[in-house]
């Protein structure tokens, strides 16, 4: 479409991890305040993750076919009040996130009920000086939604995790 390349990658790092149902879901688990760090500092990762790229100069590194592809112009459609309802689109939505929040709340219940709470607070307590390190590293692998890292993070958070370890961890996991 023509975006520079900062702009779009700010959007690509910023998409995954803050949205309004996140924000929701933070609010009704973490409270307002941890809720609208979480945003803030999200965007501000996206932000200058953004601004870095477009410094570096990286749009040669863009693949040859995004590059020389032609701007599309599609005539959009008259949409009714039903259509704009999206009925549709929220059932295929839900079927697709809903596996998500399951396997988040499984494993939830397992750091729950079956790891001890010495453990996690050996490993992401605030004993720890690497514990951040530790759960980034851990949590940029698994790539999960936002939705299904609120229980697992809940989880940690119950067991004594530190907050700032488990809101690390969510950005990692979902970015």
């Amino acid at each position: 479409a023509g975006l520079p390349l900062g702009v779009t990658f700010s959007f690509l790092i910023s998409s995954p991890m803050v949205d309004l149902g996140s924000l929701v879901l933070l609010m009704s688990i973490f409270g307002a305040k941890i809720a609208i760090v979480y945003v803030v500092i999200g965007l501000v990762i996206a932000v200058v993750g953004g601004t870095i790229i477009e410094k570096m100069h990286m749009e040669n590194h863009v693949e040859e076919f995004i590059r020389n592809a032609s701007s599309v112009d599609i005539e959009s459609e008259e949409l009714t009040v039903k259509d704009r309802l999206a009925r549709e689109q929220v059932a295929e939505t839900f079927k697709k996130v809903f596996p998500y929040i399951l396997i988040g709340v499984g494993i939830g219940a397992v750091i729950h009920n079956w790891i001890p709470e010495s453990w996690i607070q050996a490993v992401l307590g605030s004993n720890n000086p690497f514990g951040v390190i530790l759960a980034v590293l851990v949590g940029v692998p698994m790539y999960a939604d936002i939705f299904g890292t609120i229980p697992v993070a809940e989880a940690l958070l119950a067991k004594g995790a530190q907050l700032g370890t488990i809101l690390s961890f969510m950005m990692a996991v979902t970015t």
